[in-house]
C-alpha cells in the first residue's frame, strides 16, 4: 500500500489522476532490468485490473442473488474501462506505465499499440455484449430499454474516456475523445437492439 497518492484535491480524489505506484524505475532499467519494470508497469492496468474483470466475468455467469450481480457488474465495468483507459488511451505518449511497458523489452509504444490495444478492446467486447446483456437480463428481464446497462455504461465509459483527455499528448486526447463520443453510443445501442443476448 506504499503508493504515491498525491494531493486531497477534489480532482484528484475523484480522477485519481496524482496516484502512481511509488516505484524508481531508474535503477532498475540502469540495472537491465527491463522486463521487470515492464512488468511492474504491466501490473496494475492490465494484471489487477484486467484480472478483476475476467474474475467478475466468471462469478456474473454463476451469480444468482441480485445484489451480488449488481456488484459484479460494476467492478466488471470499471476494471475493463480502467484497462481501456491505458489502451488505446494513453498508449501512444512518453510517459507513464504504458511508455514504461514498452521501453522493458525495447520497443516503440507503436508496436505495442496494437497488441494491448486488442487485450483491452476484447475485455470491453466481453462485458458489453456477453456479461452485461446477461447481468440485465436476470436483473430485469421485462426492461426492454436496458436501463441498468444504460447507466453503467453511461457512467463508466465517460468516467474512463476522461483520463486521456490532458497530459499525454495530442494523440491519447483524439483517443479520448473518440471513446467518449463515438464508442460510448455505439455500446448504448448495442444494449438497446438486444445485441449479445
Amino acid at each position: 500500500m506504499a503508493l504515491h497518492y498525491g494531493t486531497a484535491a477534489i480532482d484528484n480524489v475523484l480522477l485519481q489522476q496524482q496516484i502512481d505506484e511509488n516505484v524508481d524505475y531508474g535503477p532498475i532499467f540502469a540495472s537491465g532490468g527491463g522486463w521487470q519494470a515492464a512488468l511492474i508497469a504491466a501490473a496494475g492496468p492490465l494484471l489487477a485490473n484486467g484480472g478483476t474483470a475476467l474474475l467478475c466475468h466468471r462469478l456474473i455467469v454463476r451469480a444468482v442473488r441480485p445484489a451480488a450481480l449488481w456488484w459484479l457488474v460494476w467492478v466488471d465495468a470499471f476494471s475493463t474501462f480502467n484497462v481501456w483507459s491505458y489502451a488505446p488511451l494513453r498508449v501512444l505518449t512518453t510517459h507513464g506505465d504504458m511508455a514504461l511497458l514498452a521501453r522493458g523489452p525495447g520497443v516503440s509504444v507503436w508496436v505495442l499499440f496494437p497488441f494491448v490495444t486488442s487485450f483491452a478492446a476484447w475485455l470491453v467486447w466481453r462485458f458489453a455484449f456477453r456479461a452485461l446483456p446477461l447481468a440485465q437480463k436476470r436483473l430485469d428481464p421485462d426492461d426492454g430499454r436496458s436501463s441498468f446497462s444504460m447507466v453503467v455504461l453511461a457512467i463508466s465509459v465517460p468516467f474512463f474516456s476522461m483520463s486521456g483527455l490532458s497530459g499525454y499528448g495530442p494523440f491519447c486526447a483524439v483517443l479520448a475523445t473518440v471513446s467518449f463520443f463515438m464508442m460510448m453510443p455505439v455500446l448504448m445501442a448495442a444494449q438497446r437492439t438486444g445485441a449479445g443476448r
